[in-house]
């Protein structure tokens, strides 16, 4: 680059991103008229790389209290430092806000709306230099199970599940029983009904109290879940004996 300018003004480029480019600036001056003497001076100048902020996580849309990883992919010249903050502080947390690759954690939500949260690094290399950039994560409301049987009866008999669970439209019931001494129950739905299915319950033949674990899992349709398991206490029949 030439320039005959008396104070030219030049913007000097670096387009590293962690390593430092220097440029000669030579200035020539010739005396005026025919034979004129002349000098020369060089000076050199450095132009500090500026870091290039970057960061991935594992997951920008996720249910209510689950937690992402971070891989800090910054470009930078070392030593750096990082600050990462994010929005809505008191509803999420940061392993280390000075850490390479944090873990990001958040709070309950069962509010039935989605909850977004900013992300931002801030990444500062050793000469000071600055970048920062920022990411958005989406945190679904997750539902939450409910449903009422009876705690305990007496076999054999149907009962209907009551459900009041706090979830989507469309949503998926899923259910399971346990128990560590027969006989089994059956759980059977109807198509569009499965919130609430009928069990049913056996004679107890045996001479003690059988409990079945009872439960429930409960998906939206963002892929969010919650579980919920009741006991139920299935008694005896008793022989009643007339002599």
């Amino acid at each position: 680059l030439l320039s005959t300018d008396i104070e030219p003004t030049h913007t000097f480029d670096n387009p590293s991103y962690d390593t430092d480019l220097t440029y000669t600036v030579t200035l020539l001056v010739n005396a005026a008229g025919n034979g004129g003497c002349s000098d020369i001076t060089t000076h050199t100048i450095t132009v500090l790389p500026t870091p290039l902020a970057s960061f991935n996580l594992s997951s920008t849309s996720i249910c209510a209290t689950e937690s992402i990883s971070s891989l800090n992919t910054t470009e930078i010249k070392e030593p750096a430092t990082y600050q990462w903050s994010i929005t809505n502080p008191n509803s999420a947390t940061i392993s280390d806000p000075l850490l390479l690759d944090p873990t990001f954690t958040f709070e309950d939500n069962i509010s039935g709306s989605s909850i977004s949260y900013d992300i931002t690094l801030l990444a500062t290399s050793a000469d000071g230099c600055s970048d920062v950039i920022t990411q958005t994560v989406i945190v679904h409301s997750r539902p939450s199970a409910d449903f009422q049987i009876p705690s305990d009866l007496c076999g054999p008999t149907d009962i209907i599940v009551n459900e009041n669970s706090q979830t989507t439209a469309n949503s998926t019931y899923l259910w399971d029983w346990s128990s560590l001494t027969p006989p089994p129950i059956i759980i059977a739905s109807i198509q569009g009904f499965e919130n609430e299915p009928t069990i049913s319950i056996p004679e107890n033949n045996t001479v003690l109290a059988v409990d079945y674990d009872v439960t429930m899992t409960l998906i939206d349709n963002n892929g969010c879940l919650d579980t919920l398991t009741q006991t139920l206490t299935l008694y005896p029949e008793p022989d009643a004996i007339y002599a």
